[in-house]
């Protein structure tokens, strides 16, 4: 089964949101075939449903005076988090039962393509479902957060590359400390490129989910 590979760059929080708002749409009526977003972000934290004010170590408008960083509360499962530079995320705009799957085995599986990528760098990296993400000697490499309404999902995971941990020490990562953060820069001891790794990783997802991922452009999917 064919799904499209978007690479985006760096990109907006606020932007990404409504891109997959449309290519969600899109879906929806059968307009796009499963999307996969590859970017990253500038620095931003986000709530999920499980999360709130009390995840934040300062309030606010300290936190943004300090860091720069947005705050945005989106629909997705998950508490908060921190995304930025140096972060690989994947959103993925995608009909589970399309795939014969459910919603928790799309999630498993995701797991399992972003540890098989973190193995093949030689990270000791295991997926878990019971503190969901993806972890290396008791810390975790990879988040993930999805929503699903009218059968089709929307956001992802994100993946630390070589992002700078500090921003974590102003929140409860998921409900952790932030001392239980970590990276792939950090574990291996130089910087990996996040771009190399976006690309492994849609082929270790593309493997587990059992589709062929193809790169397109926006244009071609949504006309612009």
């Amino acid at each position: 089964m064919m799904a499209a590979l978007v690479k985006l760059g760096r990109v907006d929080y606020r932007r990404a949101l409504e891109l997959q708002l449309k290519l969600r749409e899109a879906r929806v009526e059968d307009r796009v075939p499963d999307t996969l977003l590859l970017l990253e972000h500038p620095p931003v934290y986000t709530i999920g449903r499980a999360g709130g004010l009390a995840d934040f170590k300062i309030p606010l408008e300290e936190l943004k005076a300090e860091t720069g960083a947005e705050v945005y509360t989106v629909d997705r499962g998950g508490r908060v988090t921190f995304h930025g530079p140096g972060q690989l995320i994947g959103y993925m705009i995608l009909k589970p039962r399309k795939l014969g799957l459910s919603v928790r085995k799309l999630v498993q599986l995701t797991l399992e393509a972003l540890a098989d990528a973190c193995r093949e760098l030689g990270v000791e990296a295991e997926a878990l479902m019971e503190e969901p993400g993806v972890w290396t000697r008791g810390r975790k490499l990879a988040a993930i957060g999805l929503s699903i309404h009218s059968g089709v999902t929307m956001h992802g995971f994100a993946l630390n590359v070589s992002v700078d941990l500090s921003y974590f020490s102003y929140i409860n990562p998921c409900g952790l400390s932030s001392s239980q953060i970590t990276s792939l820069s950090e574990e291996l001891g130089y910087k990996v490129d996040l771009w190399r790794l976006a690309d492994l990783v849609a082929n270790k997802l593309g493997g587990r989910l059992g589709v062929r991922f193809k790169e397109a452009s926006l244009s071609s999917l949504l006309g612009y």
